[in-house]
């Protein structure tokens, strides 16, 4: 993911650069479904290989996707066409 710059490393080289809710932040975009958790998020968040630590974050993490999936979509990927899906 590093040669494809679908993440970034972060500043100290520790993990991963993430935003304040964990998404992975790439060379050109932050991924709006990649989430980095535990070790990974060492560099931003130091306290991050501790259980309660990486249970928290896993607990943000499902809330964010749940949230993801109930909210509506811009563009579905699979529009109805004559009243069925392709």
């Amino acid at each position: 993911m590093l040669a494809d710059d679908v993440v970034r490393p972060d500043a100290t080289h520790m993990g991963i650069d993430i935003t304040e809710d964990g998404r992975a932040v790439g060379a050109h975009a932050v991924s709006q479904a990649l989430f980095a958790l535990g070790a990974l998020r060492r560099g931003t968040l130091f306290e991050s290989s501790a259980v309660p630590e990486i249970r928290g974050q896993a607990a943000a993490i499902a809330a964010e996707a749940l949230a993801m999936l109930a909210a509506p979509r811009a563009r579905d990927p699979l529009p109805l066409v004559g009243g069925a899906r392709r």
